[in-house]
């Protein structure tokens, strides 16, 4: 006996279908055979036959056949997914490398941008000081702003101070290791320097220099103090206002800074033609130590 809904055999004293549930009736239905497609996918309410003859359900039927002998359902492959996973990682490589190869380049021209701008910055430092240099500090009614050097005048030629006196300076010996005579504000090493040695603190003491020629002389540079060093700048007095004298008894009076480790520049309003030059010490910064007034370094132009 078979069920009229879905075809399974049926024990004849049963009221129910055990596959689908289906009401048994009294008359006993005979399945309807029909030859095994080819396709097992045959269209849906199709009946198939199964290989003892029974009607099956024809999804069921296909599934019941495969299982049956034994053949495993194909599976979708995994090679598009891998070859698209490699496309994909290749491209964020690819991007990677062109990012770094335009940074490097930017950040090549920023140096080469920087590099420039320090060197800009550096010879308009140079120039700076340069145009300070030239300009000098302190103030006096002989002092001009500019600064600059004149034009050389062919009849006076300057070829330098050669020659230092002094009205005194300090002996060599005993505590005094050191040469404190007036040779040393010549010798262009402003760690030696010339030092008076009269008893007080300097004021009225002079030094002269002195040229082979007559010359044109238009300012001078000073280093006033002990110029070697921070400390030896401190404990040593330094000249304040000092009056410097040709020979033919032109002057000039300036008032020096209290500056340190540096030289200060004047300039003449009117240049002096003369073979000689005495600068005496009309005031001074006192020494934390020692009362001598020192002077490292004069050069004239």
């Amino acid at each position: 006996m078979f069920c009229t809904r879905c075809g399974e055999e049926i024990e004849p004293s049963s009221k129910f279908c055990t596959a689908c549930g289906e009401p048994v009736g009294q008359t006993e239905v005979v399945p309807k055979t029909e030859e095994l497609p080819e396709d097992l996918s045959a269209a849906p309410g199709q009946f198939q036959a199964d290989v003892d003859g029974r009607a099956a359900n024809p999804v069921r039927g296909a599934q019941q056949a495969a299982s049956q002998s034994g053949v495993e359902q194909p599976r979708r492959s995994n090679t598009t997914v891998i070859v698209v996973a490699i496309i994909a990682a290749a491209a964020v490589i690819i991007v990677a490398i062109l990012a770094f190869v335009f940074l490097s380049k930017g950040s090549s021209g920023n140096d080469a941008d920087a590099s420039a701008g320090q060197q800009q910055t550096l010879q308009q430092e140079q120039q700076d000081q340069q145009e300070a240099s030239s300009q000098g500090s302190g103030s006096s009614q002989q002092q001009v702003q500019s600064g600059s050097e004149p034009d050389p005048d062919p009849e006076y030629t300057y070829t330098g101070m050669t020659h230092a006196t002094a009205t005194s300076y300090l002996p060599t010996g005993g505590i005094n290791a050191k040469d404190y005579s007036p040779a040393n504000v010549l010798d262009g090493n402003t760690a030696t320097v010339w030092s008076e040695g009269d008893s007080g603190n300097g004021v009225g003491q002079s030094i002269t220099l002195a040229a082979d020629t007559t010359q044109k002389i238009s300012g001078f540079r000073i280093y006033a103090g002990y110029q070697e060093s921070d400390y030896l700048y401190d404990i040593n007095t330094r000249p304040k206002d000092i009056k410097v004298t040709s020979a033919e008894g032109a002057t000039a009076t300036m008032t020096l800074k209290d500056a340190g480790r540096t030289y200060q520049e004047f300039v003449f309003d009117t240049p002096m033609i003369t073979s000689e030059l005495t600068f005496e010490i009309l005031s001074v910064y006192p020494g934390s130590k020692y009362a001598d007034c020192c002077i490292s370094e004069i050069s004239c132009y």
